[in-house]
């Protein structure tokens, strides 16, 4: 079988060498396909008339595919590894073989055991859970929750699998061995199950230090809805120091810091699409719930969070804040 695939797909790729340009008076070829293997990812859509696939990758792109001869697509929402040919006219893959991948309901793609890592720390994987939702966090070199939270597939629908991107603000630690789990909680009994374990090493151990800004209930803020007041992370050195400090803020106070008042106007599932500072301006976009934020204290104190915690940079002299990339719409009350 390996060798009647070898030679299906040297047949496909000098077909598509076959189709060159050449440039008068050279002998210059120009390829017009390239093999492609182990492309793996989960089918998104099929259109069964046009004998077309949408292949969904762990960065949240997406692969055309293009079928011929008896391919069998698997269902929408299965993982699958795919070896074929990319057509470079079209971007389209025609797949050779295409074969369904049983495993865990969770699976990390990135970062590979052993990665030698840096914050923040960018996760791909997939995933098929229950109302597409699972969690996460960091273990030190002695096996001690350092880090946690949640996170989402990108799944279309109920039991089928879909991308997850994370992204972990590293927390301060003394030996750079850390471990990354990630695993969700059981709609039976609420068990953790799907455990997947993931040794790192971090680069540094070196720290950085900001401050993130929360409204404070015994400090004035619900008189003033604009008054917030800075606590302090210490985290592991980054150089996208910014977007740290913002993650951090999209993080609830810790159950001390609510004991002494502290509470956060920017309701949970916000995430942070992206950061840039340029020439003094930075600008800031947000997804999530964020966009549900209503009443006119609320959007002033959440506001107010953002632009205290961005101001405490130096490059920092106007800032920009948008929801889902439009600026018009964004914390209004």
């Amino acid at each position: 079988m390996k060798k009647e695939l070898a030679i299906i797909l040297a047949s496909l790729a000098l077909i598509g060498m076959g189709c060159f340009y050449r440039t008068p008076g050279k002998e210059e070829v120009i390829p017009t396909s390239a093999l492609v293997s182990g492309l793996f990812g989960v089918i998104d859509s099929i259109d069964p008339s046009a004998h077309t696939a949408e292949l969904g990758l762990p960065d949240g792109s997406i692969e055309s595919l293009r079928f011929s001869g008896d391919i069998s697509v698997p269902a929408i929402g299965s993982l699958v590894r795919i070896d074929g040919v990319r057509e470079f006219s079209t971007r389209e893959v025609t797949p050779v073989t295409i074969v369904s991948v049983e495993g865990p309901a969770l699976q990390v793609t990135s970062p590979l055991p052993g990665s030698i890592v840096t914050s923040p720390l960018v996760v791909f994987g997939f995933g098929r859970v229950f109302e597409q939702q699972f969690a996460w966090r960091i273990k030190d070199a002695a096996g001690l929750k350092v880090a946690s939270g949640h996170a989402f597939t990108h799944a279309t629908d109920s039991g089928h699998f879909g991308p997850f991107r994370i992204e972990i603000v590293l927390p301060a630690v003394t030996d750079p061995g850390i471990s990354l789990e990630v695993f969700n909680y059981s709609a039976k009994d609420g068990k953790e199950e799907n455990l997947v374990s993931i040794p790192l090493q971090m680069l540094t151990v070196e720290t950085t230090t900001v401050q993130a800004y929360y409204p404070n209930s015994k400090k004035g803020s619900l008189k003033d809805c604009t008054a917030v007041f800075p606590v302090t992370r210490t985290i592991a050195k980054t150089s996208a120091v910014g977007r740290a400090a913002i993650m951090k803020l999209l993080d609830e106070p810790t159950p001390e810091e609510k004991k002494l008042g502290y509470f956060s106007s920017i309701p949970p599932y916000t995430e942070i699409i992206s950061l840039s500072i340029n020439e003094g301006v930075a600008r800031v976009d947000f997804t999530g719930s964020i966009a549900t934020i209503a009443g006119s204290c609320r959007v002033g104190s959440a506001r107010a969070q953002i632009e205290h915690t961005l101001a405490q940079f130096p490059t920092v002299s106007d800032i920009e804040i948008s929801v889902n990339g439009s600026v018009d719409e964004a914390l209004q009350p």
